[in-house]
């Protein structure tokens, strides 16, 4: 295992050119030798997840549903944007905890 100070790693891999890829915490980060970030990407999904419980103390179900993929099912800002559409559907996300 491959140690980032500051993060709760548990898995890397060795890259080509010294390079090591990390997944920590909710996010997979690309380093150099030298262990500064080249590239990373985060999980909002993971986050949100981890902070959130419901008033009796559960946690959260996460549905992982990609709304890239999934074109008849949701508007993506982002699948309109890669195509150049001028526009892209709008979208909302609610949580709902009982009174």
């Amino acid at each position: 295992v491959y140690t980032v100070p500051g993060a709760d790693s548990h898995l890397a891999a060795f890259l080509p050119g010294g390079q090591v890829a990390v997944d920590a915490d909710n996010a997979v980060m690309i380093l150099d030798q030298n262990l500064k970030t080249v590239r990373a990407w985060y999980g909002l999904q993971g986050a949100v997840q981890a902070l959130s419980a419901s008033p009796d103390g559960t946690r959260v179900a996460a549905l992982g549903e990609d709304t890239y993929a999934q074109e008849d099912r949701f508007f993506s800002f982002r699948r309109a944007t890669h195509r150049g559409e001028p526009s892209y559907g709008r979208q909302i996300s609610l949580i709902g905890l009982p009174s």
